[in-house]
């Protein structure tokens, strides 16, 4: 059977499955979903990177898309790392990282899924503090704005919010559980992108 395709997510350590005691991450369980679903193999390359900010993640961009020319679409998540308080990334310093990465996959001819950064939850975990959850509310604005203003790019917003607190291994990452709710919030909107109409 032949492969279909290729999705590349790209993002931190929330993409790359950080505390997941399998070693897995959403976009493992996004191509079993496509499988299993569908009976399609999509490979679903992890870009993620422990750590990064969302200016990691704007200069890693341009290599990543040109690692995957084949790949459609790009599902991006960046943002936790950038309301550190060791970080506290300025607003419209996050806006310009996010418009910069749009930028890129609309050169390399790419469709974006944009996520939402998740809600911290729970007893918290180090370098993030009290005003971290307000970063990440005020970064979550300026995606949606940027999801509005590039609709010949971004053709879906990913919601990764309100994911139940059972589901998270600390206060930032989750459990393999969690990743999989992750993997199937890209399922539902890729499936939307998809549908025939």
């Amino acid at each position: 059977m032949a492969v279909y395709g290729t999705i590349v997510c790209l993002g931190d350590s929330l993409t790359h499955g950080a505390r997941d005691r399998y070693g897995r991450c959403y976009p493992f369980e996004l191509s079993d979903m496509l499988w299993d679903k569908f009976g399609q193999r999509w490979i679903c390359a992890d870009e993620g990177v422990n750590g990064d900010t969302s200016t990691d993640v704007l200069r890693r961009s341009i290599s990543v898309m040109k690692k995957y020319p084949e790949a459609k679409e790009v599902v991006v998540l960046c943002g936790t790392n950038d309301s550190k308080s060791t970080v506290n990334m300025p607003l419209n310093i996050f806006r310009k990282n996010i418009d910069g990465i749009v930028r890129v996959c609309a050169v390399h001819e790419k469709d974006v899924l944009l996520c939402n950064i998740p809600d911290l939850k729970g007893f918290g975990a180090p370098d993030y503090d009290q005003s971290s959850a307000m970063r990440i509310d005020n970064y979550n604005d300026i995606i949606d704005e940027v999801i509005h203003m590039n609709p010949d790019v971004v053709k879906g917003r990913v919601n990764l919010r309100g994911i139940a607190e059972e589901h998270y291994a600390d206060g930032v990452h989750f459990k393999n559980s969690g990743y999989i709710e992750m993997a199937k919030r890209v399922l539902h909107v890729l499936e939307q992108k998809r549908k025939f109409r």
